[in-house]
């Protein structure tokens, strides 16, 4: 029987259900429909199985195909903001600024994470980073990929000022036509609500002025 990669722990073996190694089973596999395929080859890596996912990104097992070993590949993906083609990326989100993302995703810009990719790729229009997989006794490469995507790359300027929000996208500010302003009920209430306070202003001013004529405080004076 031919020897095959398990796409989770990218060990050889012979079955092609079950690896012997971590117990991964093929037929239990349930990607995400917008997922690389197993198989899938970016750069020197290989895509397995999906590990994890989160607003940002799809973190995928990975073989570095010049080692032989197993890597994490952490896509730049968020699902609210693009959609799969093919293989490529592609913007859903016309506020998305897709590009910008893509470039500071890949770039050097400072960011907020302790881990830091052994490689970073353009390609399929987005980026991705590749990290070393130094899996400890007891350790399954889901944990790891936990672990990455907790933290979510937040782009700063030279001043340290937040840039990109948690799923890698611009905080765009709102229009000034579309700003908040309490809506055109409030502001149509408000004319009404103070003629209101200024005629009872009034009225209470011509009732204490009666009284005071009663009391014979305007006589004394």
């Amino acid at each position: 029987m031919a020897l095959r990669y398990c796409p989770r722990c990218m060990r050889t073996q012979e079955d092609p259900l079950q690896c012997t190694h971590c117990g991964y089973v093929s037929e239990t596999y349930q990607a995400p429909v917008y997922a690389l395929p197993i198989g899938t080859e970016v750069g020197p890596f290989t895509a397995g199985i999906v590990l994890g996912t989160s607003r940002q990104a799809i973190c995928y097992a990975a073989m570095d195909t010049r080692t032989g070993k197993l890597v994490l590949l952490e896509e730049l993906f968020p699902p609210a903001a693009v959609k799969r083609e093919g293989k490529n990326v592609v913007q859903a989100n016309p506020e998305a600024r897709w590009a910008d993302a893509v470039e500071r995703f890949a770039g050097t810009e400072k960011t907020d994470r302790k881990a830091q990719p052994m490689a970073v790729l353009r390609e399929n229009q987005t980026a991705y980073r590749v990290y070393e997989a130094d899996l400890v006794e007891g350790q399954a490469p889901e944990d790891l990929a936990e672990a990455l995507l907790d933290q979510p790359v937040r782009f700063r300027d030279e001043g340290g000022e937040p840039l990109f929000s948690i799923n890698a996208l611009p905080i765009l500010p709102l229009p000034p036509e579309t700003a908040f302003t309490g809506g055109t009920a409030a502001t149509e209430k408000k004319p009404k609500r103070g003629g209101l306070i200024a005629a009872l202003v009034i009225i209470l001013l011509a009732l204490a002025g009666i009284a005071a004529w009663k009391l014979g405080w305007f006589h004394a004076l």
